[in-house]
């Protein structure tokens, strides 16, 4: 199973990949989350991947409300031309300053990237188990390599279970989210409204889902420190 961490882009980036490297199969590295500017997810990803090359995994995020279909392509094609792993395409938080971009929705993202665009890049999309298992199966269906999976907890494990037999049987790879609090983010985490899980009990949460997905995405928002502390107690399990 891989493990990857979620590499939220700044200015440093440099400094938490090197921290990291030893510990994890990989990098997912969103865009403007929370809808703040921050450096790119598709050039932050390709630097690391010309830095660490095939050793590591990395996934790139590209938000359709902030693009029109040649904006789009245009990103998804520089992905592929610098060797990164995946894009996510997702419509992305409310962005603090302008207006969302309503042009292109993911399945019509997914379509136009592939049909019209043709590109060779593997394309992914979220699903959440919120949603009842039919509207995930459908989602699964469409015409995506992989999938980041939200709110994945102990509490809906037998949904979970029966998204991993549909995902398999449609090779598709499911990619879970690992949300961590600790002292210091805490708050941020609760605000969030989704599962999370304490720092402490991180090993024994992933030994849940290690045979349902084929990769954890572990994020700790705010709190480098408790990031990795986290990715080094994963390595152990994963």
């Amino acid at each position: 199973m891989d493990l990857l961490v979620e590499l939220v882009p700044t200015r440093r980036y440099r400094e938490l990949v090197m921290a990291l490297q030893e510990h994890v199969t990989g990098f997912d590295v969103p865009e403007a989350p929370m809808g703040v500017p921050r450096p790119s997810s598709v050039v932050v990803s390709a630097l690391i991947k010309r830095a660490l090359g095939d050793s590591v995994k990395v996934f790139a995020h590209v938000r359709l409300g902030d693009v029109n279909p040649v904006g789009l392509a245009s990103l998804v094609l520089g992905a592929e031309v610098a060797g990164v792993d995946g894009v996510l395409l997702t419509t992305g938080d409310k962005p603090a300053y302008g207006e969302l971009v309503r042009q292109i929705t993911t399945e019509d993202a997914v379509d136009f990237l592939r049909k019209v665009v043709r590109v060779e890049v593997s394309l992914g999309a979220v699903i959440s188990l919120r949603y009842s298992v039919e509207a995930i199966y459908s989602r699964l269906e469409r015409p995506f390599s992989f999938y980041h999976v939200l709110r994945a907890s102990r509490e809906n494990i037998e949904l979970l279970k029966a998204v991993s037999k549909r995902a398999r049987e449609l090779n598709k790879r499911l990619y879970a989210y690992l949300l961590v609090a600790t002292e210091r983010n805490r708050g941020l985490v609760e605000s969030l409204k989704q599962p999370f899980v304490n720092l402490e009990s991180v090993e024994e949460e992933a030994l849940l889902f290690k045979d349902l997905v084929d990769g954890l995405i572990v994020s700790c928002p705010n709190d480098r420190e408790g990031l990795i502390e986290a990715a080094r107690a994963l390595g152990r399990v994963v």
